[in-house]
């Protein structure tokens, strides 16, 4: 095989491997993983105006107290897209508002006080007046934002299930942990190095096997001619070899497909190319 035959083929599979390698890290990507970007300031001081978060593609059946989902509402909250709150209840927890005076309030989740640290200005429940009691339906969400005098959540839609959310409606968990995101995004960029030299590789092949073909066109011209200046019955020799052969190279010989071979003498392969004279 030729070194212009060679170097066509071995672009080709590093061009085909390399974009196998790129779609399925750009697949695993999409279908694991999504980003948002924050328009409100109800999650604050956990994720602010204009942040931009990972999320994990999960569903409802995945998520724990604590967690931060994102999720469609559109006959609470108009304006369609995804909402962003936490997770303060799962089916089958009893919500309790509250415990305490003042900053020292707290929420308590199955009769026990549940910290959290997360809230702005340490106010579990800001300017709201009421106290709520529910008792989650199994399968159903009960959510609040991190900056609850500036969030419209779970408490005030008492009437609807205790203002309750389905959890299939969850799309995502946001996650702190962008390791695996760097790793896809990683050998998404490395599939490119491949699928670059492989093009590099073929367009190489593709122009070693023109200057070829080029070449052996100059070569059978000139036999021609030589034949043509000839006396007597023409004699064809071999031309001498010089070194192995290439595409274009000094020693590359032209296919016979091509018409080189002696003048007179039958074209092709076989015993018959040699042998028979006209």
């Amino acid at each position: 095989m030729g070194t212009g035959r060679g170097t066509l083929v071995a672009g080709w599979v590093m061009l085909a491997a390399g974009l196998l390698s790129v779609v399925a890290s750009l697949g695993a990507l999409r279908l694991n993983y999504g980003m948002a970007d924050v328009r409100g300031g109800s999650m604050a001081p956990t994720h602010r105006l204009g942040d931009d978060v990972v999320h994990a593609r999960v569903d409802g059946a995945e998520v724990r107290r604590g967690d931060v989902v994102l999720f469609p509402a559109p006959g609470r909250w108009p304006g369609g897209g995804l909402v962003m709150q936490r997770v303060i209840g799962v089916g089958g927890d009893r919500i309790v508002c509250c415990e305490g005076e003042g900053s020292a309030r707290r929420l308590t989740v199955n009769g026990r006080t549940f910290e959290e640290p997360y809230v702005k200005d340490g106010d579990v429940n800001g300017p709201f007046p009421q106290q709520y009691d529910v008792r989650v339906p199994q399968e159903r969400l009960f959510l609040l934002g991190d900056h609850r005098p500036n969030a419209r959540d779970s408490r005030f839609f008492a009437d609807d299930h205790g203002g309750t959310v389905p959890a299939e409606v969850v799309r995502g968990r946001v996650t702190e942990d962008r390791l695996d995101v760097v790793l896809l995004a990683g050998a998404t960029l490395f599939g490119l190095l491949p699928a670059i030299a492989g093009l590099v590789g073929v367009l190489a092949g593709r122009a070693g096997r023109r200057s070829s073909a080029r070449s052996c066109g100059r070569r059978t011209s000139e036999a021609r001619g030589r034949s043509g200046r000839r006396r007597g019955p023409p004699r064809w020799r071999a031309p001498p070899s010089r070194g192995p052969a290439g595409a274009g190279g000094a020693g590359a010989q032209c296919p016979a497909s091509w018409g080189v071979g002696p003048p007179g003498v039958a074209s092709g392969s076989g015993p018959l190319a040699a042998s028979v004279s006209l």
